[in-house]
């Protein structure tokens, strides 16, 4: 509303200025007529001279130049126009891509009591690439759809059209997929280092379980052999051991306090995103 009252201020102020040059120009016609008609009288009168526009032909070429002029600063302003409809759009998915950085903020920070639904590691792998909690974490993403959205609104912003201040607003969705990448970037090298000691963790057990097996093979038959091949399948049978294994697990995983760590460090980052947004809606409010 205030960029259309603004744009009717502008072409009436554009309409006066042509006014009063029109009715100037009549009098420049007018007194140059007189200059021309008794410097020259005496030359034309005995050399050919090219004749002079009557008024009704000078009123007609000024006409036809103050209507290009006028066409010419309408396509310019609609031009602008476009941009800045264009601007609006695009501020409305920053502030949606804001706010989905704030509840994922705010997930992070409550990591251990968001719920979202994701895999477990099953503890009969080989070789664990990825921790519960990596896995979490990408859930978290995953049902935010934070990289869908970074990535759709970059497009339209770098690509699909061109916004008003549009300098400032690819700045804004670089500093948005800067702040995600160095998340992404910190989660994935502990991620590595975790799944190191719990791949050793899991190979250990493995390990004593085959030491235990090869010890009773190598047992003469007997009473105590049967024995202790009856205590190895209870073991297997029993769940406790499992759940041993799963707590010590737990306890090497990614946890809370590292994402509060990570969150903490990279927060330079959303602020400098926050001040960007905050910096292109007031050029839009003022525009």
């Amino acid at each position: 509303m205030l960029y259309y009252l603004g744009g009717c201020m502008k072409t009436k102020t554009k309409g006066i200025w042509a006014a009063i040059g029109f009715i100037c120009s009549i009098g420049a016609y007018y007194y140059l007529s007189l200059a021309i008609e008794w410097i020259w009288s005496d030359i034309c009168a005995k050399h050919y001279c090219m004749k002079t526009l009557s008024l009704a032909e000078f009123l007609a070429i000024e006409a036809a130049l103050i209507g290009v002029y006028f066409v010419v600063s309408s396509l310019d302003d609609w031009k602008h126009q476009d941009k800045f409809q264009t601007a609006k759009i695009n501020l409305v998915k920053l502030h949606e891509i804001d706010s989905i950085l704030l509840t994922f903020k705010n997930n992070l920070y409550n990591f251990d009591e968001c719920y979202v639904k994701y895999y477990t590691n099953s503890l009969s792998d080989n070789e664990i690439t990825e921790t519960n909690s990596f896995k979490k974490y990408k859930a978290i993403k995953s049902h935010l759809k934070i990289q869908d959205k970074i990535e759709e609104c970059d497009l339209d912003i770098n690509t699909k059209s061109i916004n008003l201040f549009q300098n400032d607003f690819e700045s804004c969705i670089s500093l948005a997929k800067k702040y995600i990448q160095e998340i992404d970037k910190e989660v994935i090298q502990i991620n590595n280092e975790r799944r190191v000691h719990i791949n050793s963790r899991i190979t250990k057990q493995e390990d004593d379980k085959k030491t235990e097996k090869e010890k009773i093979n190598n047992m003469p038959d007997g009473f105590l052999k049967t024995l202790a091949e009856v205590s190895l399948g209870a073991a297997r049978i029993s769940s406790s051991e499992e759940t041993t294994l799963y707590s010590d697990l737990i306890k090497l995983d990614i946890n809370l306090e590292d994402f509060k760590k990570i969150i903490e460090s990279k927060n330079n980052e959303y602020i400098k995103f926050s001040n960007s947004l905050k910096n292109i809606q007031n050029k839009v409010n003022k525009y």
